[in-house]
């Protein structure tokens, strides 16, 4: 159920947007970009770890490869992120600045999707490759500006050289799609794992309103409520055999108590009274989380807004 609050949320603040938020893009998706090199790093062994009618891949790293990495880092993998090493020239004085394409490369990193947190960017000199040797050593990154794109599974890809924003969101992206999408067996979880996958997709590119206003600010408010009734009206459509039917009725109410906080959120700003302050007086906050304990218990990871898998 990634973003399901934060799209109420949002939306409960949308008169708040322009003079606080800033509105953010979509995951961009573009044809896969050509690696210098992908391996997997030393000391990490892939050990199933299944779920309920799911077979989940999972990556071990022995102890003291981590004790021999950036504390940052460690916790990182720990975390099963996506890593970004950001790999540039340490010679730079203020009479001599930062070559043209390593600067150019940082400042295109500042800007990659990081996934809700999901994805740990971080940029270190050449000379520092050598705190990184465990995860590096077999990548063959010699020269900067490099980025080294390391999956949950600790494989590593490495873009040589100058690369733009696009192409290391394609790394990115093409990372976390080789390493954390499950198999699942169960036919129900399947199909119900692809519409959470197809709606949190819909939900980055949810259109906020580009200008000021009450009328913009109830269109987009609008646009929330029926990409919830698609919502409902996709999971509706899935058929739950006995076993889950108990885990589609949770999710449809959830769902539709959403809708219903969306709807009122619509009446009172149409009407110009208060709007509340916070989403927990419009949605069920405790039994979203009941929901997002039961999708994990699952295996669910496109429906999971908080995974531990």
């Amino acid at each position: 159920m990634p973003m399901r609050i934060l799209l109420i949320g949002a939306a409960v603040f949308l008169a708040a947007w322009f003079t606080v938020l800033k509105p953010g893009g979509a995951t961009e998706e573009i044809p896969p970009v050509t690696a210098a090199n992908t391996t997997p790093a030393p000391g990490a062994a892939a050990t199933p770890a299944p779920a309920q009618d799911t077979t989940v891949a999972a990556t071990a790293i022995p102890a003291e490869v981590l004790a021999k990495l950036p504390k940052d880092v460690a916790k990182a993998i720990k975390a099963r992120k996506t890593l970004v090493l950001g790999v540039f020239t340490d010679d730079a004085t203020d009479y001599r600045p930062m070559a043209d394409d390593d600067r150019y490369v940082r400042n295109a990193l500042k800007k990659t999707n990081r996934y809700r947190g999901e994805v740990f960017a971080k940029n270190i000199s050449v000379a520092d490759l050598v705190d990184y040797a465990p995860l590096v050593n077999d990548l063959g990154v010699k020269q900067s500006p490099a980025v080294v794109v390391i999956d949950r599974d600790l494989k590593g890809t490495v873009l040589t050289g100058y690369v733009d924003r696009i192409a290391i969101n394609q790394a990115i992206a093409d990372a976390r799609r080789e390493s954390i999408d499950p198999y699942i067996t169960d036919e129900y979880l399947r199909d119900i794992n692809a519409v959470c996958a197809r709606f949190a997709l819909h939900e980055t590119r949810f259109s906020f309103p580009t200008i000021s206003g009450k009328k913009a600010e109830i269109a987009a408010i609008k646009r929330g409520a029926k990409l919830d009734r698609r919502w409902i009206a996709a999971v509706e459509r899935v058929d739950a055999p006995a076993k889950w039917k108990g885990l589609k009725a949770h999710y449809l109410r959830v769902l539709r108590r959403d809708l219903a906080g969306i709807n009122e959120l619509l009446r009172l700003h149409t009407s110009g009274k208060a709007l509340p302050r916070s989403t927990g007086e419009l949605i069920d906050l405790k039994d979203a989380r009941k929901l997002d304990r039961r999708f994990n218990d699952a295996g669910l990871t496109a429906c999971a807004e908080h995974r531990r898998s």
